[in-house]
């Protein structure tokens, strides 16, 4: 399975409502005030680097992901 595909099964159990733009950081990463973790906007990465982030957080990581309604 490519990296890509692999992104696409990714589900979020708990998306959380805090707001992006209010957020300190760059376009890949920013620092939430509500929950004090790093939001990382997996959108903005590589495959293989939001691959390899999601695999080393074992899954227990804050993400920006965007869906398209086509998929």
């Amino acid at each position: 399975m490519s990296p890509e595909e692999m992104l696409n099964q990714i589900n979020v159990a708990k998306p959380c409502s805090a707001d992006w733009d209010a957020m300190t950081g760059d376009e890949q990463v920013r620092f939430c005030d509500q929950c004090r973790k790093h939001v990382y906007n997996i959108a903005e990465l590589p495959a293989v680097e939001a691959i390899n982030l999601i695999q080393e957080s074992e899954g227990s990581l804050c993400v920006r992901l965007y869906r398209r309604q086509d998929g």
